[in-house]
C-alpha cells in the first residue's frame, strides 16, 4: 500500500461481532441501514458511484444487525490506492462540512429590552440594549 488515507479507518473487530473479517480492507466512511434518512442512503450512493462501483477492491459489506435489521457499508481494500485516495477526499469534505456548520451561541434578546420601543423582535433586532444585560438570557 503507498496510500496512507487522512480520513478512512481500517476496519476493525467490534465487540461481539461474528461474521466475516475484513483486515484487509478500510471503510469509506459511508454506510447506510433499513432505518437510514435521505441523507445518508444518497451519500452511500453517490461514494460507490465515485468509486466506480462495486470491484474486486471495492465491496458493498451487507450484514444483519440485531437492532436495525440490516447495514450497508463500503470496504476498499488497501492495495486500491485510487478508491482509497477518491473515499478519502469525499470523508474528509463531509468531515470539514460538518464541522463549518457548528453555528457560534448567541443571546436571546427580546423587544421590551430595547430602545426602539417596539413590541416584536423582528423591529427591534438592531437596536441596543437599554440595560447591558438580556434579562431574558440571563435566567
Amino acid at each position: 500500500m503507498t496510500y496512507d488515507p487522512e480520513f478512512l479507518k481500517r476496519w476493525t473487530m467490534p465487540p461481539n461481532y461474528f461474521g466475516a473479517v475484513w483486515p484487509a480492507y478500510y471503510s469509506s466512511g459511508v454506510g447506510q441501514s433499513r432505518d437510514s434518512v435521505a441523507l445518508e442512503r444518497s451519500n452511500f450512493t453517490s461514494m460507490l458511484r465515485d468509486l466506480g462501483g462495486e470491484s474486486e477492491t471495492v465491496i458493498v459489506v451487507r450484514e444483519s444487525h440485531w437492532l436495525v435489521g440490516w447495514v450497508e457499508w463500503i470496504a476498499i481494500h488497501e492495495s486500491d490506492d485510487k478508491a482509497l485516495a477518491i473515499a478519502d477526499d469525499i470523508t474528509g469534505k463531509f468531515k470539514r462540512s460538518a464541522s463549518s456548520k457548528k453555528k457560534p451561541t448567541q443571546s436571546r434578546r427580546t423587544a421590551t429590552t430595547r430602545k426602539s420601543g417596539s413590541t416584536t423582535p423582528a423591529d427591534a433586532a438592531g437596536a441596543p440594549l437599554v440595560s447591558g444585560h438580556d434579562p431574558v438570557a440571563d435566567r
